[in-house]
């Protein structure tokens, strides 16, 4: 297949290509290596602090959805108690009834 005045041949590299890929010498290529194998310790030391993370976050998680169902269940006496001073006739009304509010 042609491209303008180029020829490409499909799955052959060039002499060019090969000579040019090779060029760097073997303490260059070790140290790459060495690098990238410091990158992939270091991406795998993330991954299972990732990991470990999610599991506490998990169990954390459960831990809350339990109280918050436990919370739905809680009967509330009453949503509005603002009482700052107490009326006498309050406090002698709940004596005779004591199932009636104080306000």
């Amino acid at each position: 297949m042609a491209i303008g005045n180029e020829e490409i041949s499909k799955g052959k590299a060039s002499d060019d290509e090969c000579a040019s890929q090779v060029s760097l010498s073997f303490d260059e290529l070790s140290n790459e290596v060495d690098k990238l194998n410091a990158a992939l310790t270091n991406q795998d030391k993330l991954l299972r602090l990732a990991a470990r993370e999610r599991k506490e976050y998990m169990a954390e998680l459960e831990v809350v959805l339990k109280e918050l169902e436990i919370a739905k269940f809680v009967v509330v006496v009453s949503d509005k108690v603002e009482c700052d001073i107490v009326p006498f006739t309050c406090l002698t009304l709940l004596a005779c009834k004591p199932s009636m509010p104080l306000c």
